[in-house]
């Protein structure tokens, strides 16, 4: 049996065992099995071998006694390579950049340049560790004091509107209809719809139902929260009604209550009858705890 006929039956799987056999015994079976083997490991598209073959044995010259039969088949994996290399790189996982989310509330916690954050209850950051050296981004889900450290650009980013910083200490707290920012240390940027305000210690901006507000905070260097307390300077009663619901993990029925009055004052974090009290007692109102509903009246 020829050269070629040996290939043809070895490519198509139709060896008898003593042409197998004799077909070993051939100084190129080694170099073909070794083909072989790197090519059934790699998910190679289908191609036509057997066609290619045949195309090949019928180009050569009529003269021609002999033919290099082991050239011809390293030209077809050579074609089968740059087809296989080029779909995977089409085909490879690209997968999606992982994002990290933190919501471990009132511990400190350090991002990846060692700023430091420490989140209120029910609230959340994340951000791509992967980029961090290129843009220090941190998307802000509820309330988070953040004492970032010097370099560059710092930006925290809410439903409501982006705070912009290089190295400062300031406070975010994004509820519903509800957005403020106070500076405590050096100067921060709050870019909300349009516009951007910058502040200095101890400024703060409000945006209450779409009003924007700016003023002056007491002289201190941390917001209360972190030391077990919330404190409101003139802000709508259903504010302070949905943060003691988050502190207490309780439900208030404010039903009857005038919810935009304004409140001015604070609440403890580890005593709901003494922060109830602290609530009820300047609007003149009453309450009654029931399991983990919590009733006001006038």
């Amino acid at each position: 049996m020829k050269k070629e006929d040996y290939l043809a039956k070895w490519i198509n799987g139709t060896l008898t065992d003593d042409e197998k056999a004799l077909f070993k015994a051939t100084d190129d079976y080694e170099s073909l099995e070794k083909f072989s083997r790197a090519s059934l490991s790699k998910s190679a598209p289908e191609y036509d071998v057997q066609g290619q073959l045949d195309q090949l044995l019928d180009q050569r010259p009529a003269k021609t006694l002999t033919i290099n039969w082991v050239s011809s088949i390293l030209k077809i994996a050579a074609v089968l390579l740059v087809v296989f290399g080029a779909s995977y790189f089409f085909l490879i996982d690209r997968s999606p950049i992982q994002r990290e989310t933190i919501s471990l509330a009132k511990e400190p916690f350090f991002l990846p340049d060692s700023s430091q954050v420490i989140l209120n209850t029910f609230s959340e950051v994340n951000y791509v560790k992967a980029n961090w050296n290129s843009e220090r981004l941190v998307e802000l889900k509820g309330e988070g004091f953040f004492k970032v450290r010097k370099g560059s650009k710092f930006e925290v980013a809410t439903e409501a509107g982006s705070i912009r910083v290089l190295g400062t200490e300031f406070n975010v707290k994004m509820r519903a209809n509800y957005f403020e920012v106070v500076c405590y240390e050096g100067s921060v940027e709050v870019v909300s719809g349009q516009k951007s305000y910058t502040l200095k210690p101890l400024e703060v901006f409000r945006k209450t139902n779409g009003s924007i507000t700016q003023g002056q905070v007491p002289s201190v260097t941390s917001p209360s929260w972190i030391k077990g307390e919330s404190a409101f300077s003139s802000i709508p009663l259903i504010q302070v009604i949905e943060e003691f619901e988050r502190q207490y993990n309780v439900s208030i029925d404010r039903e009857g209550l005038d919810l935009d009055q304004k409140y001015t004052g604070r609440f403890t974090h580890n005593d709901i009858d003494l922060a109830l009290q602290a609530i009820t007692t300047p609007l003149k109102l009453e309450y009654q705890i029931v399991d983990n509903r919590v009733t006001l009246n006038k």
